[in-house]
């Protein structure tokens, strides 16, 4: 610890059934460089595998630096998101989140972004593109790389378009103050980073640091990665997270944030990202019904149907 600074960031993880990934993460933590204080706040939802003795070991061993929030039961089975109910927590001026099956791969990731947020007030969230890894094929890729063109381009209609996916997750740091108080459409979506990306929009600015410094993992555990499951569950299960975004949407437009053109756009959108999840659970004869469906237009029918095409050749 550095007592002569006081703590600026909070490092938010959560964790669930991460066994085989959440030692890369924390020691992750552990190894950034920094001219200020950081804290590590870890949160396991009740694993199962392993994950809370390992959670439990690393806090024992960094008791000052570590805060470990170890349910014993799920609490995403009682409607209870993991981000919000950890990152109230938080003590720092800024925040870092990485999920626990994520990792950092740069010591100075931290100071970077800090460094980047201090000389910036008007910017509010920052973030970076990362390397995506597949555990089954031990293949790489980096993704969300952008040139700066696009950079000055960031703003709430760009991010509404793009969607949560325009950042990979364990690359973000935002203000604190940002999630203090969260708004309640916030917790209507179906993912955390969509309506994070939003508030940070309608907040400030987005900054960007063009370096590689985080590894995200594509893995089994994932629902469309995950071959347990049958097509018609995993067909269910995005038909509700579909119902949920909907739900999000008009919410936005009720509360002024968005035109009505604009909740169209979405909707369609959202449509297209339902039928090609189809295609991923395999379930073809949903997905080839969404072709004829009115609530796509033109160009995303003629995506949809590449998609469904590329599927069935490979």
């Amino acid at each position: 610890m550095k007592p002569e600074n006081k703590l600026l960031v909070s490092i938010c993880c959560q964790t669930y059934n991460h066994k085989y990934f959440i030692k890369d993460a924390i020691e992750s933590f552990l190894m950034q460089k920094t001219t200020f204080d950081y804290e590590i706040l870890l949160r396991d939802d009740a694993s199962t595998d392993g994950t809370t003795k390992i959670v439990k070991e690393f806090s024992e061993k960094y008791p000052e630096l570590i805060k470990p929030l170890i349910y014993t039961e799920n609490q995403f089975t009682k409607g209870i998101k993991s981000f919000p109910d950890n990152v109230k927590r938080a003590k720092g001026k800024y925040i870092a989140i990485c999920e626990g099956d994520d990792y950092w791969i740069d010591p100075f990731k931290l100071q970077k972004q800090v460094d980047i947020l201090e000389a910036n007030e008007d910017y509010s969230f920052v973030f970076s593109p990362a390397t995506r890894y597949f555990e089954e094929t031990g293949k790489s890729v980096i993704r969300n790389k952008y040139f700066f063109k696009e950079i000055e381009k960031i703003d709430l209609e760009w991010i509404l378009k793009k969607g949560g996916g325009f950042y990979p997750t364990a690359t973000a740091m935002f203000k604190r103050e940002l999630v203090s108080t969260l708004p309640n459409w916030f917790y209507l979506h179906s993912t955390g980073d969509y309506p994070l990306a939003i508030l940070a929009a309608l907040n400030g600015k987005i900054g960007y640091i063009d370096d590689v410094m985080v590894v995200y993992r594509v893995h089994g555990n994932s629902l469309t990665n995950n071959k347990s499951i049958e097509p018609g569950e995993c067909t269910h299960l995005a038909k509700v997270n579909k119902e949920k975004n909907l739900k999000f949407i008009n919410t936005l437009v009720k509360n002024k944030l968005i035109t009505r053109r604009m909740k169209r756009y979405l909707e369609i959108k959202e449509n297209y990202v339902f039928f090609s999840k189809c295609i991923n659970c395999k379930n073809y004869d949903k997905a080839f019904r969404g072709l004829a469906s009115p609530n796509l237009n033109i160009i995303f029918r003629i995506r949809l149907l590449a998609k469904l095409i590329w599927s069935i050749k490979s």
